[in-house]
């Protein structure tokens, strides 16, 4: 071998025995060598006669052997994997007390343990070269909730003098919705399915996640790129929330954008009123044929109440989503099909309500209501005038036109005159105020206009003038004394001059 072969920092001659033991024959202490010198070269012929003199003292069936000993550095760092895509990102923190295990090739122990410290930064500054597997130890900082996603790379080559580099990511589970229901409260983890609704459609920026068996939801969660239909996967913490389990707070990670929503359960009004006894808590469902018997509307809601015949079913509609739907009111009598997310109850929260999440979701047969106005026409006019009054108590009975026996609807006029049909189908209709409830001597003097016609999830507006009657100068003479009447006829004389 050349001396200047041996010009190495840190280089040192050895002596193999055949025990195995290794003989220094030069000290560990870096020698720095230019080109060979005399110096120099003298130095190591010196040093190397020494190794062999020394070995020629303990026997001379030794073996001898130069090589070179060198030590190397092994450098990494933890880091929380919230995306689990196995690299440090945005928003990726170091993971601090990470126990890192680094096994020689052939071995079961580890030469080293390494320890990340608060950046999650770890290090082993003097290692012998070699192979190396590198592990993670469990317990300490991954407890029952943290898992290993990513060692890049698991296996190292450690040359002479050099070093080597390794990333360790650390994340929390993924389970199924069923397993996530079953977790203990306070339990972190990801749930990976498809979003049923977009961010924002739902108040408290709820999503409901959907994994092919069942469904959770994921109150609060941030903005993050998505659509319905999309592969999401969201972290979440444990929590009950009106007695059932959701992830709260999240965070949302898209997977895959595919835009496809899987087909809703078609229920009864019954089954999605109980949720099947809590298994189907925000799932995606569909209910048909509901006839609405109550609608109210609270901040900008419209909360309907209605069944199928099988049991009663609350529907909570945001006023938006009628609108979208072309649909400017919704009526008593209405029959009602819609597909939403089943939610708890506020109130009974062992009963479930239905939430729409568009206008989409809705579907009402072509329906509308007629409002009316019913008014004392104090100056027969036929029209409302000043001085006219709303008439209260009025009777008043609707007819589909061509069909006078059978009314589809009565009502009563309120204080103010008002009155209002429940849903009717799309078409022609007829009104008529009956003359046993109106105040003595006053008769419907007109309807405008007749017939009405009812549009699709509209309201037709309608008139109707009640007033004296308007009678002959015959028809008068006949009338019962205290009667009063509008006389139509020739003035033959002005008003003052008779006394």
């Amino acid at each position: 071998m050349a001396l200047s072969h041996l010009s190495s920092v840190g280089a040192a001659l050895r002596r193999v025995g055949p025990a195995g033991r290794t003989l220094s024959a030069i000290p560990r202490r870096p020698v720095a060598l230019g080109a060979p010198s005399f110096r120099a070269t003298f130095f190591l012929a010196t040093m190397a006669l020494l190794a062999l003199a020394t070995a020629g003292c303990e026997g001379a069936d030794d073996r001898f052997v130069l090589s070179l000993e060198g030590r190397g550095s092994v450098e990494g760092s933890a880091f929380l994997d919230l995306n689990r895509d196995g690299s440090p990102g945005t928003g990726e923190a170091g993971v601090a007390g990470l126990r890192v295990g680094l096994i020689p090739t052939g071995s079961q122990e580890p030469a080293a343990v390494l320890t990340s410290d608060s950046e999650g930064v770890f290090s082993a500054p003097d290692l012998p070269p070699g192979s190396y597997r590198v592990t993670v130890e469990g317990g300490g900082v991954l407890g029952d909730s943290l898992e290993v996603t990513q060692i890049n790379p698991d296996r190292i080559q450690l040359p002479v003098g050099g070093s080597a580099q390794v990333t360790v990511g650390v994340s929390f589970p993924v389970r199924s919705v069923a397993q996530a229901r079953a977790a203990s409260v306070g339990t972190r983890l990801y749930v990976e399915g498809i979003a049923l609704n977009l961010r924002g459609s739902l108040p408290g920026d709820v999503i409901h996640l959907w994994d092919g068996e069942r469904a959770i939801r994921a109150p609060g969660i941030p903005t993050f790129p998505h659509a319905a239909g999309d592969s999401v996967r969201i972290l979440g913490r444990v929590a009950s929330v009106d007695g059932r389990t959701v992830l709260a707070p999240s965070q949302g990670f898209r997977l895959v954008e595919r835009d496809t929503i899987p087909e809703p359960l078609l229920l009864q009004a019954r089954e999605a009123h109980e949720a099947r006894g809590g298994e189907l808590d925000a799932a995606l469902v569909r209910v048909e044929g509901m006839s609405v018997t109550e609608v109210r509307t609270a901040n900008g809601t419209v909360v309907a109440t209605g069944g199928d015949g099988s049991g009663s079913l609350q529907v909570r509609i945001p006023q938006a989503h009628l609108t979208q739907a072309g649909i400017g009111a919704l009526e008593v009598g209405a029959v009602l099909s819609v597909t939403g997310l089943l939610e708890p109850r506020a109130s009974a929260p062992t009963r479930w309500e239905v939430r729409t999440r568009s206008g989409s979701d809705l579907e009402v047969e072509a329906q509308g209501v007629i409002q009316g106005f019913v008014f004392f026409d104090r100056n027969g006019s036929g029209s409302v005038s000043p001085g006219d009054t709303p008439l209260e108590g009025a009777a008043v009975r609707i007819f589909r036109s061509g069909d006078a026996a059978t009314p589809v609807a009565e009502v009563e006029t309120g204080a103010d005159g008002i009155f209002r049909s429940g849903a009717l189908d799309v078409g022609s209709y007829q009104v008529e105020v009956r003359s046993e409830s109106l105040p003595d001597s006053l008769v419907v003097r007109n309807i405008s206009p007749s017939p009405v016609q009812v549009p699709t999830g509209g309201t037709a507006e309608v008139t109707v003038a009640v007033s004296h009657p308007l009678v002959t100068t015959a028809e008068a003479r006949e009338l019962p004394d205290g009667r009063t009447v509008f006389l139509a006829g020739t003035a033959l004389n002005a008003r003052t001059a008779l006394g």
